[in-house]
């Protein structure tokens, strides 16, 4: 009996949806080049040196690694766009199309980032984008030549719809990975499949799932020695096949983090990643820990990917206190991450030698910030939430620091 795909993505979406409901808009992928050789650690404690309001109408999501671009969505909230940090100029898509924020990923080298559409929750037809920076425009690279709301129905126009989602960048910069479904499949799946960037005709890595569609719904993170690390995530919460995976170069994958509900760490997700001579660690906390009723502490994790070696990120504080995965700064030893101290919420970065800045950024309701806060190699900040327009920061281990922190909103 032929599966229905469309029960299973309804039954897909709204996990999903309980998962992210109280998630804040997603940040973006590549707040720094996490291929790039680390650079020596500073000595001392950061601080912040400038801030300044973008005045930027739209959603912004990702800061280019160079700190030059900013990529988001229009102040329609339905178009891709990036604009110039320093001039505030956006070049956006024509088309209306709704962007799956959280998809949309920086090349290294800040010359193209790309991007899907909101196949799991808006059930929108899904390809993988790239936007050129110096052409101002995007390329479709998995065009299926269907466009609008996926087919629920019977009445079924076409005899393929693949939906690809979650792009993300080899080390090289010269191709993409992604998850694909054949949505009209008897029986979807959820693979995984590489294309060049200059586009031509994708290829099959491994299934990951062969009999569930849209079982990835959170970036993928490629290393350097080819392997992927990706998470897994099926509606049966109880699947032992939830959690963190990684596809070596010969195509074997691994479960690395074990994610069903009976475990230390359900349904987790990664949010940053970094090698380098000492190993590969990867930084993502628990979603459904962030979606429990009350503010639990801790729902962070580091991940040695060698042994699977798991532990929450433990902070000092008052009960109630908890901390946002953290993602690490270009020197490769600092980290930055927003610590909830009752209604107070602060950008604490840590430097190199343990000390801290922290930020008072913004008071009110719960805030789980599910992809991290993008720091540049010029070492800018983006705070897309907590000013009108966006805020954008720049710190330092010398100089004058500003004469007031950053206010809440």
């Amino acid at each position: 009996m032929r599966t229905s795909p469309h029960r299973l993505l309804i039954a897909s979406c709204l996990a999903i949806t309980l998962v992210a409901g109280i998630l804040a808009p997603a940040l973006g992928q590549e707040g720094h080049n996490p291929f790039a050789t680390p650079a020596a650690p500073q000595s001392g404690t950061w601080l912040l040196l400038d801030q300044r309001d973008l005045g930027i109408e739209g959603e912004l999501v990702a800061l280019s690694p160079d700190g030059q671009w900013i990529a988001g969505i229009g102040p329609d909230l339905n178009r891709f766009c990036v604009w110039n940090v320093d001039t505030g100029e956006a070049a956006c898509d024509v088309e209306q199309q709704p962007v799956l924020a959280d998809s949309i990923a920086w090349a290294p080298d800040s010359t193209a980032v790309a991007y899907s559409l909101n196949a799991h929750i808006q059930l929108y037809d899904s390809d993988i984008f790239i936007f050129e920076i110096e052409s101002g425009e995007s390329v479709n690279l998995t065009d299926d030549g269907y466009e609008g709301s996926i087919p629920l129905g019977e009445d079924i126009e076409v005899d393929e719809l693949p939906l690809d989602v979650y792009p993300a960048w080899t080390p090289d910069g010269e191709s993409l990975v992604f998850a694909r479904t054949e949505w009209l499949a008897a029986q979807p799946t959820t693979e995984l499949w590489t294309i060049a960037r200059s586009g031509g005709q994708p290829e099959s890595l491994h299934t990951v799932r062969d009999d569930y569609p849209l079982a990835i719904s959170s970036p993928l993170f490629p290393l350097k020695d080819g392997s992927l690390l990706y998470s897994v995530y099926v509606n049966e919460s109880d699947d032992p096949g939830n959690g963190i995976w990684r596809l070596d170069p010969e195509g074997e994958a691994t479960q690395t983090l074990p994610g069903a509900m009976n475990e230390t760490f359900p349904i987790p997700a990664l949010v940053d990643v970094r090698e380098d001579e000492s190993g590969t660690i990867a930084s993502g906390y628990s979603r459904r820990l962030a979606t429990q009723g009350t503010v639990v502490s801790p729902i962070a994790f580091t991940l040695d990917i060698a042994t699977g070696a798991a532990g929450f990120v433990e902070i000092d504080g008052p009960i109630g206190t908890w901390v946002t995965p953290f993602r690490w700064a270009p020197d490769g030893v600092s980290t930055i991450a927003i610590e909830s101290r009752q209604t107070v919420r602060y950008l604490v970065i840590t430097g190199p030698d343990g000390g801290t800045l922290d930020l008072d950024i913004h008071e009110g309701g719960r805030y789980v910030n599910s992809r991290g806060i993008d720091w540049a190699s010029n070492d800018t900040i983006l705070m897309p939430e907590f000013a009108s327009g966006g805020l954008l920061l720049v710190v330092g281990q010398g100089g004058e620091p500003v004469a007031t922190p950053v206010a809440g909103t």
